[in-house]
């Protein structure tokens, strides 16, 4: 199936054999009581287990620990085969199995056999996992994850940068238009005409290492006008070759190894801004002027939180609520409880083992937003385990900010933000 382009992608790195015979995956078969699939089989006769491939942040997994991965969510279960990993971003790529409905579907009792397919697809992750995900074919997968990983190993790599100002995909550039793809249905990994080919470019979006040039960036001309600029690595034994296609293309290089002495580009991609923190507490300020104001322009009157509500929740959580949230509650229609965030109920609020109290949930669940006795902070905190409470802001003015938004995103209030003729 495309043991041929990866004989050619071998080519260009190490020269070692296999140590997977015929009838390892004879054995393999027998004890996962599956047939592999033909390109994963063609992938381990190929490559040596102490391939580059095989190890670091993003690498394939070992034959031998190939092994079957059980997820079961609420309405489908599957039955994956992991065969690569990204540590990086904790992600596990996997040939799909075999895919069912569970208990708990009433709408589908089907059962899909991936195994039975040539050519099955690959899963990235198993939290996105729903019936009709789009996934790519195993094939194309390899090729494409050798061809990425492999140039990144080559002593000689050259990067072609040029700008893009008409289409935000990127599409191949004219010199490697001209060249022989790889593989019939990977258009964006090309080949030199040489026999053996002299050289390997690839053109796609696949995480490139810290410090190498990458895929497309913003940058500015001359002018100061924004570009967008993109650039294509493209990997050769020497440096030969590489010279020779730059002399045809009027693009400015960006050599990212050489054997000729060329001068190396460093890439340092831009720090994040540091977020905000708030440098320290100060006095609350009421915010009910404004919400009235708020509430008047929009022409919105719905029913709020009254104020034995919010006098029943205080005493349950042993305190008076900070003064912009109590009026927050006062003012904002409960309508829009699940407008821009997700805003807890005053019946609903709860004294935590910490001493926060969370009042608002990030409309996407990423994030959980609270208040604390006897501080002006509004605490941000991660959906995520053990992560702690930040102060992102003072709470007066966050959520006079929430009150608009709130407003904005609801469709129910019917409120016409714009118009146009």
């Amino acid at each position: 199936m495309i043991l041929e382009e990866l004989k050619i992608i071998k080519s260009f790195g190490s020269p070692m054999a296999s140590t997977v015979t015929l009838e390892d995956i004879t054995a393999k078969e027998k004890k996962l009581k599956i047939k592999l699939p033909e390109a994963l089989k063609e992938l381990y006769l190929t490559f040596h287990p102490e391939h580059p491939l095989f190890s670091g942040q993003r690498s394939l997994i070992p034959f031998e620990e190939l092994k079957f991965q059980r997820i079961k969510r609420k309405y489908w279960h599957y039955i994956l085969l992991p065969f690569s990993r990204d540590e990086k971003v904790g992600a596990v790529y996997a040939v799909g199995i075999e895919m069912k409905a569970s208990p708990q579907n009433e709408y589908s009792k089907n059962v899909h056999h991936y195994q039975e397919e040539a050519d099955p697809p690959v899963f990235k992750g198993i939290d996105i996992l729903h019936e009709g995900s789009r996934a790519t074919p195993l094939s194309e997968y390899i090729i494409e994850w050798i061809s990425t990983h492999q140039i990144y190993t080559m002593p000689s790599i050259l990067g072609l940068e040029e700008s893009c100002r008409n289409s935000p995909y990127f599409p191949p550039e004219p010199y490697l238009a001209a060249l022989p793809c790889l593989y019939p249905s990977v258009n964006y990994i090309h080949l030199s005409e040489d026999l053996p080919p002299a050289f390997l470019a690839i053109d796609s979006f696949w995480r490139r290492p810290d410090g190498f040039v990458p895929r497309g960036w913003q940058g500015r001309d001359e002018s100061g006008n924004t570009r967008q600029v993109v650039c294509t690595l493209i990997g050769a034994r020497t440096d030969e070759p590489l010279e020779k296609l730059l002399e045809h293309t009027g693009l400015e290089p960006r050599w990212q190894r050489s054997q000729n002495g060329h001068e190396i580009f460093s890439y340092k991609r831009h720090e994040k801004p540091k977020p905000f923190r708030p440098e320290k507490e100060r006095e609350l300020i009421s915010i009910a002027p404004v919400l009235d104001f708020l509430c008047k322009f929009a022409r919105v009157d719905g029913p709020c939180a009254t104020e034995d509500n919010l006098d029943k929740a205080e005493t349950r959580l042993g305190g008076t609520l900070p003064m912009p949230l109590r009026e927050y509650y006062q003012y904002i229609p409960k309508v829009c409880y699940r407008g821009h965030n997700y805003l807890m109920p005053p019946g609903s609020l709860r004294l935590r083992k910490d001493g926060k109290i969370t009042f608002l949930t990030e409309n996407q669940g990423s994030c959980y937003f609270a208040v604390e006795h006897g501080s002006s902070y509004l605490f941000q905190r991660e959906n995520e385990d053990k992560a702690p409470w930040e102060p992102i802001g003072i709470i007066d003015g966050y959520l006079a900010w929430e009150f608009i938004l709130d407003f904005a995103c609801n469709e129910k209030l019917e409120i016409e933000m714009d118009s146009y003729p």
